[in-house]
């Protein structure tokens, strides 16, 4: 299974448009993943629509509006090729958020493999303890990162996963 991970696109207050190479690359996906920080509600309803609802999984970000978060839950926990993944948009410090997002979705969900957060902008794509954390960064934005980014997760016999470079 094929995943596309990205979020904080902050589309239209920061920014025009979320660049087409990631929609295009998302089409082409078995599951996309965002991490929260829509802005606008008609940015949700636009993914949806473009990338297909049916396999368009997102949570609400410290920037989206109640009408998003009227919508979409605070966290997920999925289940995939006997891999529990939880998400999260993250919060707080950047260079405190990898233990934060660890302790706030194993309370609440227990034994984890991988953990996809956001919120810092910053890409990490790694190890620590067992468990793989993916922050995918921005494809917008680089207010704590030096380029825009979105990650790519393949769960299969084995567990790939990469942060890709825009």
């Amino acid at each position: 299974m094929k995943i596309l991970i990205f979020g904080d696109t902050h589309v239209p207050h920061r920014y025009k448009e979320i660049p087409k190479t990631v929609i295009e690359e998302a089409k082409k996906c078995d599951l996309v993943i965002f991490t929260g920080d829509f802005t606008d509600i008609s940015v949700l309803q636009m993914l949806e629509k473009e990338i297909g609802k049916d396999k368009f999984k997102a949570v609400y970000g410290n920037c989206d509006p109640q009408e998003i978060r009227d919508v979409l839950p605070e966290t997920l926990l999925l289940k995939i090729k006997n891999k529990r993944i939880g998400v999260c948009h993250g919060f707080g410090n950047p260079k405190e958020i990898v233990e934060g997002v660890k302790k706030f979705l194993t309370e609440k969900y227990g034994k984890l493999d991988i953990i996809i957060f956001g919120h810092s902008h910053h890409p990490i794509c790694k190890e620590i303890g067992g468990i793989l954390f993916i922050n995918p960064g921005s494809p917008n934005d680089t207010i704590y990162a030096p380029f825009n980014s979105y990650a790519v997760l393949e769960i299969n016999k084995e567990i790939n996963a990469k942060i890709v470079r825009l």
